[in-house]
Formats: structure tokens, sequence, C-alpha cells
């Protein structure tokens, strides 16, 4: 169920959140491992935001952060998935990624068994300014409890 809904959660790259300077090769980088991601090619796809999060700072760096964590969740990696939501939160507080990162903590707890902490990471979603889309994942997570 986890793994539908988050695949559900598709992102949209015309949305990415800007910040840094503009760089061609991160555009490059995050269109490369989008289009990995979409056929499914995991690993491809890591390599290409792995190279992106090395890369200084600039236009998508939150959102390559945001695809290199689904990534980690879908490999099975779910405290490496935890540590990149931990950083994007960290230093980009003000993301729009910020309740997807926390979406996908959750699920990596749950995934883990660590219902508690899955539990609260969902709650933690359900007002604003976390986006209704995300709300509603989380709420449909908590249901299942």
């Amino acid at each position: 169920m986890v793994m539908a809904v988050m695949s559900a959660s598709w992102y949209s790259p015309s949305g990415a959140q800007s910040v840094g300077g503009f760089s061609v090769e991160a555009e490059r980088l995050f269109e490369r491992g989008l289009e990995a991601y979409g056929k499914g090619s995991h690993e491809k796809a890591r390599d290409h935001f792995e190279k992106l999060r090395e890369r200084p700072e600039n236009q998508r760096s939150s959102a390559g952060l945001l695809m290199l964590a689904r990534i980690f969740f879908h490999l099975g990696l779910y405290e490496e998935a935890r540590q990149v939501t931990r950083r994007l939160e960290r230093e980009f507080e003000s993301s729009r990624y910020g309740a997807d990162a926390s979406l996908i903590t959750g699920d990596a707890f749950y995934q883990e068994q660590r219902f508690f902490e899955a539990a609260r990471r969902y709650v933690r979603i359900l007002g604003p300014p976390s986006p209704l889309r995300v709300q509603a994942s989380a709420a449909e997570r908590l249901s299942a409890f």
C-alpha cells in the first residue's frame, strides 16, 4: 500500500523550488534522474541524484534530495532515506517539500515496524502548511493503524 501511494505522488519538475544559483549541469542531472526514476531504474536514478547532491546549492537541490529519499525508500534503504529527509528539513526548512519528506520518514519508520514514530510523523503532517494531498496521504496511513 505505501509503495503504491508513494508512486502516485509523482514529482513535477516544473514546480521546483529555486535556491542558490542556476546550474545547467544540475538541471541535466535532475532531468536524467527523473527519467530513470519514471522508468523504474532506481539505481540509475540514484546515481544521478547522488551527483546532484554533491553539487553546490542550486535550483534543484531540495527537489533532488526529496527524489533521493524516495529512491532510498524504494530500495529498502530506510535509514538512508531518513538521513536524506533530515538533511532536506535541516538545510531547506522552508522548502515546499518538507511535508513530503516527513511522509517518506513516516513510511520508512512504518516499514521498519516502528509504528509509534511513523504515527508521530503522519500526525505532524495533518495541518497547515502541509499541502492537502500530503495531508490526505498521512490521514490514509494513520487510518491503517
